[in-house]
């Protein structure tokens, strides 16, 4: 019977990760694309900010700044509110605008188009960066444990308990890390073996025989088949 399933944590990690950073960069190509639509369509022009504006949000109540600005489109002399502002933003200044050529009053800024792309994009970043650590990380120690199983010598070690691991944690759960020992025989050494993280408490199996297997004769490197453990 399994009690445990390799880097089953790391696993649902790496994926879920994975998988919010996929949707950020989805949503940043996106929206990338639908700015670079604007760009080519829309008319550019400058426009003069005249002043701001200050209104609550419906959403979230908070109050937030817009932007006053006068501009010019085909002879026609408008003035707009942009739902846009930047702190080097000031009254009197001259700015850069897209103007959609069948709606005068949808104008926006071009220095600022990019922006929400942007964003997504940056905040992507370190969700693909833990998932591809994760994996490199589950994909490396995976070779290297399977070597050791299909090439090792089995030696049989004995539970003596357990220490939580409280470097990592899941849901504010912390996992174990099971601790074996075996004496050799021929040398009278006794070595000392610790697992990875196991989600049950290792001290219920105290002085239970565990299968150890160890690579070239050399203790520091093991693997412990936390499965042989015998219920």
């Amino acid at each position: 019977m399994k009690k445990t399933n390799n880097y089953f944590i790391e696993k649902v990690l790496a994926l879920i990760f994975g998988v919010i950073g996929v949707i950020f960069i989805i949503v940043a190509a996106l929206l990338a694309s639908h700015s670079g639509k604007i760009a080519r369509t829309y008319i550019q022009t400058t426009a003069e900010i005249t002043g701001f504006d200050t209104v609550r949000s419906n959403t979230d109540s908070k109050y937030r700044r817009r932007t006053a600005v006068k501009y010019e489109v085909e002879g026609q002399s408008l003035e707009q509110l942009l739902n846009e502002y930047s702190s080097s933003m000031y009254e009197g200044k001259i700015i850069p605008v897209l103007v959609n050529p069948e709606d005068y009053y949808d104008v926006r800024t071009s220095t600022l188009l990019y922006l929400p792309a942007i964003i997504f994009g940056v905040v992507a970043v370190p969700f693909l960066v833990v998932a591809i650590i994760l994996i490199v990380v589950i994909v490396s120690r995976g070779k290297r444990f399977s070597r050791i199983y299909e090439e090792g010598k089995r030696i049989t070690a004995e539970v003596t308990g357990g220490k939580i691991n409280r470097n990592y944690s899941v849901n504010n759960r912390h996992p174990w890390r099971l601790e074996c020992r075996y004496e050799d025989t021929f040398t009278g050494e006794e070595h000392v073996f610790m697992s990875g993280n196991v989600w049950f408490d290792p001290n219920q199996y105290l002085g239970r025989p565990i299968s150890v297997y160890i690579l070239d004769g050399n203790y520091s490197k093991y693997y412990i088949d936390v499965d042989s453990l015998d219920l």
